[in-house]
């Protein structure tokens, strides 16, 4: 398969609503998952059923693969450039050794305190002996809330709702895997649209809109950033000692749950509402899947779910497939 990064440029903030239970429109995240992505790659070609279940079958066949949205940084006075961020890695912590010194013990454990606060780490840093707190996310996105209010009753409520904000040398981008041309023009004409309507909720108050920051950039030994070229040794590799996921999935078969367990990885709550065309948003029944970051010793496929929701002929699609890259340890 061919490897692509697509980094977007946000032109208004953000509303990534929480998947924690019991949070309102004031509670969002900074980024999205694979699952989010493909949902609303479906919402655009909802007018047009045939190209959402073509879509579909090549996501079943992993004809297209899709990553989660992470953060990226462009620096104009580094000479590298670019830098492109990966979850980080949900990882057992080491015991400490017993016979180490004192300040041993508290440098091991400040390291550890560290990096466990972490959400974000560089590409590079993953294949480098670079400790990975030295890569954390630099402070390039803004998280606020706005005041509003609802008129639809007889006296006004306000109420509040989160946003993130991007700096104009950052923004999010994903991981493109296509068999062929075909499909990635179809995925480039379909991000285009997307663009315009916008990704996330609040859409209809303007959130969510984007264009791209750059091309996009193909994959290659030769990459010419340090992240792009370590983002494409970590897809080649099919013989690591952990594989790390970069998309959001559900195991398929016991042998995938078996496998899961023997990882270490976190749960994410998967609920809302379903935009239905034409019509107010529908309630659907809630499910957890395995977050980004997610640490196992051979990667997963996963699988799509097909969601029956109560007055809809159709069901609802969710893309758990598995998107993994091999690293060196976690």
């Amino acid at each position: 398969m061919t490897y692509y990064i697509y980094p977007l440029r946000f032109l208004t903030n953000t509303h990534f609503g929480s998947s924690k239970p019991g949070y309102g429109l004031e509670s969002v995240e900074d980024s999205i998952s694979s699952t989010t992505l493909t949902s609303a790659i479906c919402t655009e070609l909802s007018d047009e059923p045939d190209q959402v279940k073509a879509f579909i079958e090549k996501i079943k066949n992993e004809r297209i693969k899709l990553s989660g949205l992470f953060p990226f940084y462009s620096d104009a006075d580094d000479p590298d450039g670019w830098h492109f961020y990966l979850p980080r890695l949900l990882q057992r912590h080491e015991v400490i050794p017993a016979d180490c010194s004192y300040r041993e013990i508290i440098r091991l454990a400040r390291e550890t305190k560290t990096q466990k606060k972490l959400k974000y780490i560089r590409a590079a840093a993953l294949l480098s002996d670079e400790l990975l707190f030295h890569s954390a996310y630099p402070n390039s996105s803004m998280k606020g809330l706005t005041a509003k209010v609802a008129t639809r009753d007889e006296e006004p409520r306000p109420y509040y709702v989160g946003y993130y904000g991007y700096s104009e040398q950052a923004g999010l981008y994903f991981i493109l895997a296509v068999e062929n041309d075909d499909d990635r023009i179809f995925m480039e004409d379909i991000l285009q649209c997307l663009g315009y309507t916008g990704i996330g909720g609040k859409r209809s108050s303007g959130y969510g809109k984007f264009e791209l920051a750059d091309d996009p950039i193909e994959l290659s030994s030769e990459g010419f950033y340090k992240d792009t070229k370590a983002i494409w040794e970590m897809l080649s590799c099919n013989n690591a000692e952990r594989y790390v996921a970069i998309s959001s999935f559900v195991p398929y078969g016991e042998n995938e749950l078996a496998a899961l367990k023997a990882g270490t990885y976190q749960l994410r709550r998967q609920g809302g509402f379903v935009n239905v065309p034409n019509s107010v948003p529908v309630k659907r029944n809630p499910y957890y899947s395995v977050m980004e970051g997610a640490c196992l010793q051979a990667p997963a496929k996963g699988q799509v779910l097909e969601i029956a929701v109560s007055g809809l002929p159709y069901p609802i699609y969710r893309n758990e497939k598995g998107f993994f890259l091999g690293v060196p340890q976690c």
